[in-house]
């Protein structure tokens, strides 16, 4: 079975998170706080390319407090769970201990061609 799935440049990465879930396992607001995260990074990404931002900085920035609550705001989370919703996504080691993203997420903005995303599933063997 083939669904395309066409989303709007800002809707991008939640529709990318949310077809890996299946094998992520996340909940609802760690999709919400992985998508802002990549949204952020994202924003910056692009400060970096028009000489605003040394890239260095991408991380600091994100989390530094401004970073927090423009993102705490843009999600509609309290400072307490949006910190929670990190440590956990840092746990489920989607985040890494620095609190970086993965390559898989950091880079799909850089993809030249449509992304596939596959499933396989077997039945259960008796």
């Amino acid at each position: 079975m083939f669904i395309p799935v066409s989303p709007k440049k800002e809707d991008l990465y939640k529709a990318y998170i949310t077809c890996l879930n299946p094998v992520l396992k996340l909940k609802p607001r760690e999709i919400e706080t992985l998508d802002i995260l990549a949204r952020t990074y994202l924003s910056l990404r692009s400060a970096v390319k028009k000489g605003q931002v040394n890239a260095a900085d991408i991380y600091p920035k994100m989390y530094s407090d401004v970073g927090r609550k423009i993102m705490q705001d843009a999600i509609k989370m309290s400072p307490a769970s949006f910190t929670n919703h990190v440590c956990q996504l840092r746990k489920k080691k989607i985040l890494t201990e620095n609190n970086e993203l993965p390559s898989y997420i950091t880079e799909l903005e850089t993809l030249k061609e449509p992304l596939v995303v596959k499933y396989t599933i077997e039945s259960p063997k008796a």
